[in-house]
Formats: structure tokens, C-alpha cells, sequence
């Protein structure tokens, strides 16, 4: 069994905390196969039996040593910039070297993105988790990002869920707004390559079609302003503009400001 928690931080007490939450669960399953010996070993009046065989250790435990549980490993998907906290037990402990052979470490699995060659997060199984942790890697490259959506996702299929939660997360706005209405679909359904054309196809065209105001904002191109207004009159975020522009939403904003000015 496998369990993730997400963080954007890097967390010093991860490793206790990892332990907690295995352990945790290591308890609920013992409890959860005691209930159902307390059940098998119970009569019909109500009353507790040893069943034949079961050692004393055993039905004190109400436990059999045939008895088993799943084990359990935590991940830390990690969405910050750089993991710079501990990564087992012992590093947070302060004692000689020669008592640590006697101290489990517990280790802490780190997944992080930004330590993974692209190659390494393209071959994971799960095209959802392959979408996810190339536009974490890439969240503040915008232009590798769309680069990788349209070259190495052509053919790749997600759910629609993930894109949604993957916007949200990144805040990739053109992510988050494209799958609005769709984000309980958890089924594998969307081409990626084709959606992102889609969008930035539909995009370019609102612009060159009804990209019209007056007014110049210095250094920013005639072209590039019509597109802006244009997708901002159709309701466009200025977070989206800038994500199928290509350009910085601060830009967006000013050329946005200049209109109502």
C-alpha cells in the first residue's frame, strides 16, 4: 500500500511524521484482523473461545501467527523548488556514529520532479502522473512546457481530473480553465497534444479576428496587444493569455490596465 502526501515545502520533521502515518495504519490493520478473530472465536452466547492449536501468546494477542497485514510505504511528492531537509530518521538525531548501527534510519521517499531527467518521468507507467510532474518540473519554463505537451504527449491520453487538478496545483491557468467543467472525470480521455493546439488554435484566431483597440503600450507589439484584448473580451484570464502567449502575465495586466485607462 502505498501512500502520498503532497507538499510544496520541504518539511524537517517529515521523517517522524512518515513514521507516524505508517505506523498508524500498521495499528488500524492489527485492530482490524482482531475484530474479525474476536468474531470467529466468539460463541453464541457472547463468549470467548481459544480455538484448538492457538497458543496462549496468540489468544492473548488475539493474533495468530498466520495472520498477516500489507505493508505500507509513504511518498512525499514534492511540487517545491529544492528538498533541502532530512530524508530519514537518523539525520535529524544528534548522537556518535557507533550507536546509529542500532537505530533504524526510516528513509523518506522524495519525489521530486525537478531531480528527474524528463526521460525518467516519460517512462513511468501512469500517464496522469507522467502530465503532472513534467508541468511541475516545468511550471516556470512555459515555453519547454508547451514545447514537451506538443512533441513527447502526442497520442498520450489523460483524465480530465488530473488536468483540472494539475492547473490548480502549478497554477496553470489555461489548465485550470479548460477542465473546469470536467473535473470529477477521473478516466483517461484527453489527448493532450490536441487539447493544448485546440486551445491556443482558438485562441490566436479570437485575436486576429476581433484583436481591435487604440492605444500603445511601449515595447509591446500592435499584434500582440490585439491578441491580448481580444482573448481578455472573451473572457479569457490574463493567467491563460499568458500561458498560450508565451509572454509574462504581468505584461498581460498592463496591456489590459491600458484599455481601462
Amino acid at each position: 500500500m502505498l501512500g502520498i502526501e503532497g507538499q510544496s515545502q520541504a518539511m524537517p520533521t517529515m521523517p517522524v511524521r512518515s513514521l507516524n502515518y505508517d505506523s498508524a495504519n500498521y495499528d488500524r490493520q492489527a485492530n482490524a484482523v482482531r475484530d474479525l478473530n474476536i468474531n470467529a472465536w466468539t460463541d453464541e452466547d457472547g463468549h470467548l473461545h481459544s480455538p484448538v492449536g492457538l497458543t496462549s501468546g496468540e489468544f492473548m494477542d488475539i493474533f495468530k501467527k498466520q495472520n498477516k497485514i500489507v505493508p505500507i510505504k509513504t511518498a512525499v511528492l514534492f511540487i517545491g523548488e529544492e528538498w533541502d531537509c532530512a530524508r530519514n530518521l537518523s539525520e535529524m538525531f544528534e548522537m556518535p556514529d557507533g550507536f546509529m548501527k542500532e537505530v533504524p534510519t526510516w528513509p523518506v521517499k522524495i519525489i521530486d520532479p525537478h531531480t528527474m531527467s524528463d526521460e525518467e518521468i516519460m517512462n513511468m507507467d501512469n500517464n496522469d502522473m507522467k502530465f503532472f510532474m513534467i508541468v511541475v518540473k516545468y511550471g516556470k519554463d512555459k515555453q519547454k512546457m508547451k514545447e514537451l505537451i506538443t512533441t513527447r504527449f502526442k497520442g498520450v491520453y489523460i483524465s480530465p481530473q488530473i488536468g483540472y487538478i494539475t492547473g490548480v496545483i502549478t497554477n496553470t491557468k489555461w489548465l485550470e480553465d479548460q477542465f473546469q467543467e470536467r473535473r470529477d472525470e477521473w478516466k483517461e480521455s484527453e489527448n493532450m497534444c490536441l487539447a493544448f493546439e485546440e486551445w491556443e488554435k482558438e485562441a490566436r484566431m479570437a485575436g486576429k479576428a476581433e484583436g481591435k483597440a487604440e492605444g500603445r503600450v511601449e515595447g509591446v507589439s500592435e499584434e500582440r496587444k490585439r491578441n491580448v484584448l481580444s482573448m481578455h473580451g472573451r473572457g479569457f484570464s490574463a493567467g491563460s493569455i499568458a500561458d498560450i502567449l508565451v509572454i509574462e502575465e504581468k505584461e498581460v495586466e498592463e496591456i489590459i490596465s491600458s484599455l481601462k485607462a
